[in-house]
């Protein structure tokens, strides 16, 4: 399955937004937009989502009017065939084929009243929502297995079989045969013949177990070996290593036990059921005991309204990175147990975006495992990243960039001159390396001239020299400043380095510095080299790396001009570089 469009209406700051993707399962996709964008309205309309409709609460709905109906519409694509997914306030097609769950920010204010003096005093204060684990606790049960019992109900010779105590304390093999096994064939009454046949021919036989055993062995064990569920738990039995069980009989004798067990208990699923429980309050104890670094060491506690739980200390009282990694892989542990569908979708609302670097290292790890568990089980999962920050933070860590699929989410137009694009092609060019970074890229104060290579480069006459691609660049820079839409970013990137580039150059005492500073790869090295002699950099010129060291280098189809373009928009960002402009 891929998903090829995500369609909203009418939800919170959304009027409509249609999303055009083409999401393949199993891989991060990043969705960047600028705050305010409305990335959590998207989120708030996935969560928005119940069993039989989408319900909004009244502010949620966009414009708080109760005349605009929201809609969740998702496009699909299976063995090329589209399908229209739709979920309204009176229907919900989605969750009839997809499991969907959002994690968000769990930090919410909290405000208590005081009565002091006969005067109610409010007082606010930041708490952090539990995370719902496991939503029901099923009824504890057990079933008791007893070797003696078994051996009594087999007859004469039950004493060949061996004591499987240990199976019924393995819950992987349990929910494996509850799974892969169907225990209704066995009330056939042909499976249950030779079950019998089987059964009555081993208590005919005479002599010690050891005899028992080899004239079982000598005579075979067909009736049970045509019995395809039978051999079903055999071969499941044998993927282990039980003490108890040593050959190809015991197995059988095993599987034998099992079924008489299994097949007459009605109350199995209950049973496996809080196995199931059990075993997701163990693994959550252990995990939450790796990565716990506070000094509450807190656990889950079962409430028998809400269910499994984690309450957390008050957020004054734990670090934010404390906070929210526990609160992040709490989350990630709760939509674990509850997407339990072959298709699935996790919105992740911006949690990634204010964690510091250990924490997001250890985020987009427990994403990447998650990713490979649901792939190992043949299942089609979408985990969507919202975040404003540049997608490229997280190539870097976890997360394989040609494995991550991104989404700019605001519809952004640029006006790159293919020139400039061509001229960053061909930056390795060792005809132009040097010249090019030193002359086109950086501020230098003398002119380059190509000429004799603008034919092998294939870019425009106007560039054959650094003047004219100034000229080209300081007329785009002067687009961005008087707010044309109009503008290269990529010239406004090259625009601006130049510029502080230039006031440092202006501002060294001696041609030696001077020298010395145009030799210098690079912006940043160029400013710590003026610190370290004495010049004044405004602070303006650091702050502003986020937009002159973009990546001025493409790799294959690389984009780096819609990162650019995002940053440059920011209302911030623009009046800082306006700022900077003005520096003489």
């Amino acid at each position: 399955m891929r998903i090829k469009k995500i369609d909203i209406k009418n939800v919170k700051g959304i009027d409509h937004l249609c999303l055009d993707l083409d999401l393949i399962p199993n891989k991060p996709n990043i969705f960047v937009a600028p705050n305010g964008f409305g990335k959590s309205s998207f989120s708030i309309a996935f969560k928005s989502l119940n069993n039989s409709r989408l319900k909004l609460d009244k502010i949620d709905l966009h414009d708080g009017n109760e005349e605009n109906k929201p809609e969740l519409k998702i496009i699909i694509d299976e063995d090329n065939v589209e399908k229209i997914l739709i979920a309204n306030d009176t229907k919900n097609d989605i969750n009839k084929e997809i499991d969907v769950f959002v994690i968000n920010n769990q930090l919410v204010a909290k405000s208590t009243l005081f009565n002091i003096s006969g005067r109610s005093i409010a007082k606010a204060s930041l708490e952090i929502l539990p995370n719902v684990i496991v939503q029901s606790i099923p009824e504890r049960y057990i079933i008791k297995y007893s070797y003696l019992e078994e051996k009594k109900k087999f007859g004469e010779n039950g004493k060949i079989l061996p004591n499987i105590k240990e199976i019924f304390e393995n819950r992987n093999i349990l929910f494996i045969l509850e799974k892969d096994v169907d225990f209704n064939k066995f009330t056939q009454i042909r499976t249950l013949r030779k079950i019998e046949e089987f059964k009555n021919r081993i208590n005919s036989y005479k002599g010690s177990t050891a005899e028992i055993r080899e004239k079982i062995m000598n005579n075979g064990i067909l009736e049970l070996e045509e019995i395809d569920e039978m051999k079903k738990i055999t071969n499941i039995i044998n993927q282990y290593e039980f003490e108890s069980i040593s050959d190809v009989l015991d197995s059988y004798l095993c599987a034998i036990q099992l079924v008489g067990i299994l097949k007459i208990n009605k109350n199995i699923k209950r049973f496996l059921d809080y196995q199931h429980y059990l075993n997701v309050k163990e693994k959550y104890i252990e995990l939450l005991s790796n990565i716990d670094t506070t000094r509450f060491n807190k656990k889950p506690k079962e409430d028998s309204k809400k269910g499994l739980i984690m309450e957390w200390p008050k957020a004054y009282e734990i670090s934010n990175g404390q906070r929210d990694i526990l609160s992040f892989i709490s989350s990630l542990v709760t939509a674990e147990n509850i997407m339990n569908r072959k298709k699935c979708i996790l919105i992740i609302d911006e949690v990634f975006d204010y964690l510091d670097d250990a924490n997001l290292i250890s985020c987009q790890y427990f994403i990447t495992k998650y990713i490979e568990k649901m792939k190992k089980e043949g299942r089609e999962f979408f985990p969507i990243i919202m975040t404003h920050l540049d997608p490229n933070v997280f190539n870097h860590f976890c997360f394989n960039k040609h494995k991550t699929k991104i989404k700019y989410m605001k519809e952004i137009s640029d006006n790159v001159s293919n020139n400039l694009i061509k001229l960053i092609r061909n930056r390795g060019n060792e005809l132009i390396d040097d010249e090019i970074s030193k002359c086109y890229f950086h501020f230098y104060p003398n002119k380059l001239d190509i000429s004799e290579y603008i034919g092998n480069l294939n870019l425009s006459n106007e560039w054959k020299n650094s003047e004219g691609f100034c000229k080209y660049i300081d007329m785009q820079t002067n687009k961005y400043v008087h707010n044309l839409d109009d503008y290269d970013s990529l010239a406004v990137c090259i625009g601006l380095r130049m510029h502080i580039e230039k006031y440092l150059y202006r501002r060294l005492s001696s041609e030696e510095l001077k020298e010395k500073f145009l030799c210098i790869h690079g912006t940043k090295k160029k400013i710590e080299n003026c610190l370290s002699v004495g010049i004044d950099v405004p602070d303006l010129f650091c702050l502003l790396g986020i937009i002159y060291n973009a990546n001025l280098h493409i790799k294959n189809n690389e984009d780096i001009v819609t990162p650019l373009k995002y940053k440059l928009e920011n209302i911030t960002i623009r009046k800082m570089i306006n700022s900077v402009l003005e520096y003489q």
